[in-house]
């Protein structure tokens, strides 16, 4: 039988290590212009940024996806609106939705709405299956 743990209990303190790098890491990209604003909360990755976020995409897929057996899979970020109210998203996070306007008037386009983190999808394909 496993031991029940309590959700935010420390199990363990390791020894305190110093950090390798205490700056801001977000500043010093803006001055070597690594990144680049495009409008407020946006930015444009340059080619060092880029290849640096590739090469911690490659290293987390090998050392952490792989070893754990996880599989991709590509989820629709266009929700209609009754996906997100089944979901809760409508009534608990409005706040995190942005909805899509078609370009032009349609009277028999559903709302849809962009998924944030893309689990309401997740939970409708799999609905009341059970996953190991």
């Amino acid at each position: 039988m496993r031991p029940k743990y309590v959700i935010g209990e420390v199990l363990k303190n390791g020894p305190k290590v110093k950090p390798i790098f205490d700056g801001d890491a977000f500043q010093i990209a803006i001055e070597k212009k690594w990144l680049k604003e495009f409008s407020k909360g946006q930015f444009v990755y340059t080619e060092d940024m880029a290849r640096l976020f590739r090469a911690f995409q490659e290293l987390f897929r090998k050392e952490v996806v792989k070893k754990l057996g996880f599989k991709e899979w590509i989820l629709p970020r266009l929700l209609p609106r009754e996906v997100l109210e089944k979901f809760g998203s409508i009534e608990y996070a409005a706040s995190t939705l942005f909805q899509a306007q078609p370009f032009v008037n349609s009277p028999n386009k559903p709302s849809s709405f962009l998924d944030p983190v893309q689990s309401a999808s997740l939970l409708l394909h799999f609905g009341k299956r059970t996953v190991k």
